[in-house]
Parts: structure tokens; sequence; C-alpha cells
């Protein structure tokens, strides 16, 4: 029977583990018994060496969707991850994969911007020329 908790406090309780026992934990858990230095932390499956090194060869390849992180999530929650942990090269890949996708963005809302700017003139012009009374 699958225990549901609503405390740390009832998790512990409850947890009657054997040193090195390996669990998921979701991150909110993981990060309180991590400062209490009750657990430790090892890298989600999404910040391992593998994606950091496909992250420093192509930045943008790597579909961070895939790894739970569109919308921003993958950087977030790799930052919240080095609050607990340092592990090597984690920083050093979020950090650039970051200043490489922000230029890509950037460029792609320039872009967009600049269509919009001269659809819109576009639209004024043929809106002014059929305004009654001109």
């Amino acid at each position: 029977m699958e225990q549901d908790y609503t405390s740390v406090d009832e998790f512990l309780l409850d947890a009657q583990l054997a040193e090195g026992t390996t669990l998921e934990l979701p991150f909110w858990l993981a990060s309180i018994l991590s400062e209490e230095d009750m657990v430790g932390i090892t890298l989600p499956r999404a910040y391992t060496s593998r994606i950091q090194h496909a992250l420093a060869a192509s930045s943008d390849a790597v579909n961070l969707r895939n790894l739970g992180g569109g919308g921003g999530a993958f950087f977030a929650g790799g930052n919240r991850l080095l609050q607990l942990t340092d592990p090597p090269g984690l920083t050093d890949a979020l950090h650039n994969a970051f200043k490489e996708r922000l230029v890509q963005v950037m460029d792609q809302m320039f872009f967009q911007g600049e269509a919009a700017a001269k659809a819109m003139k576009a639209w004024s012009e043929v809106k002014n020329t059929k305004a009654p009374g001109r």
C-alpha cells in the first residue's frame, strides 16, 4: 500500500531504510532531507554528464522539453539543484547553454518584432487609404 505523506516528519517516522538505499524523492523532500544531512543527492537523468556533454556540443540540439524543462524549467531546476550539490561541470554546462539559447531567443524576438512592425505599417497604410472622407 502506498503511503501519502503530508509532512517530512510523517515520512521520517515511517521510513526505516537501510543505509545506502536509493530512492526517487520529489525535489522538495530531497532538498529538505539533504539540508539536514539525512540523504545524499544524486543527479537526475536530465543533468547527467551525458546531457552536459550534449549541451556543450550544441545547446540548441538538446530538446529541453523532453528533459522536463520547457519554458525555462530546465535551467530553474538546474539552479535549484546547484544550491544543494556541486557536481563537476554542471555549473558551466548550464551557464553556457543558457547564454547560447538566450542569444537565439533574442535574435528571434528581434526578427519577429521587425516583421510585426512592417505588417502593422502596411495595415495602417491600407487602413488610411480606405478611410472615408480622406
